[in-house]
């Protein structure tokens, strides 16, 4: 989890923050948890987040890793720029984070050419399209 944390920045000294806060059992047991229902986004993410000092976008990075088949990372910088229309300002951080799943699986879906090479089926995973939304994204587009 603090290695997931350190990739992606540390910000605000959050690798300390959640070491500082949580016992390294609870942190263990609750992404063991996540692992468990990862065939169910919101359990996983639900699991991730009663981490404390775990946000979002940490919670659902963690789920990027451990699954980038099926996950994507939802940041503010992510969320800031998709049409509200397509994922509106939601309060519940679970149905908010499975209607982002939903967008990533439509483009998936919609993707014309084929993945990567080195993938046999040459299929997208939802972390593909997800860092291709970020990138949009990030460049302002």
């Amino acid at each position: 989890m603090i290695a997931i944390v350190n990739w992606g920045g540390n910000p605000y000294g959050l690798s300390g923050l959640v070491h500082r806060h949580n016992t390294e059992s609870h942190v263990l047991a609750k992404t063991r948890e996540a692992i468990e229902v990862l065939n169910d986004p919101a359990c996983a993410l639900s699991n991730l987040r009663s981490i404390k000092y775990l946000g979002l976008a940490f919670a659902s990075k963690t789920l990027r890793c451990l699954c980038p088949q099926n996950y994507g990372a939802l940041d503010s910088k992510l969320r800031g720029c998709i049409n509200p229309s397509l994922l509106p300002q939601i309060r519940k951080e679970t149905t908010l984070y499975c209607k982002f799943l939903d967008i990533c699986r439509k483009l998936q879906q919609m993707a014309l050419s084929p993945g990567p090479e080195r993938r046999s089926d040459k299929r997208w995973f939802i972390a593909d399209i997800e860092m291709a939304l970020f990138q949009f994204a990030w460049y302002g587009n």
